[in-house]
């Protein structure tokens, strides 16, 4: 069994792909990030990783380090697919595309 048996239900014929869309969301929003556990978050659920101060400082940390020259972040779960670099944006920070965003 599969994670789309779960969400989708197994062996079940959808209307369409907006169904598929929907039940995908509402099994992310109901249970991937409330319940499921990560090893990533010290076996809690990503909501409740979120909350603990712990995540708050790791990410805080993890984006003053890409602040420095030479430091670059890249992927296609970016805004837009490409490389962009980090820098501090008032109270928080902001991609600076090193390329224009795609789209």
């Amino acid at each position: 069994m599969t994670c789309t048996d779960v969400v989708l239900g197994r062996n079940k014929a959808l209307a369409s792909r907006a169904e598929a869309r929907i039940k995908i969301a509402t099994w992310i929003a109901d249970f991937y990030t409330t319940q499921r556990r990560h090893s990533a978050g010290g076996g809690l659920a990503p909501i409740t990783f979120e909350q603990q101060s712990q995540a708050r400082a790791a990410r805080a940390a993890l984006l003053e380090q890409l602040t420095r020259p030479h430091h670059f972040v890249a992927g296609a779960h970016l805004d837009s697919p490409g490389i962009a670099r980090v820098t501090p944006s008032g109270d928080g920070y902001a991609l600076e595309y090193l390329a224009p965003p795609i789209g």
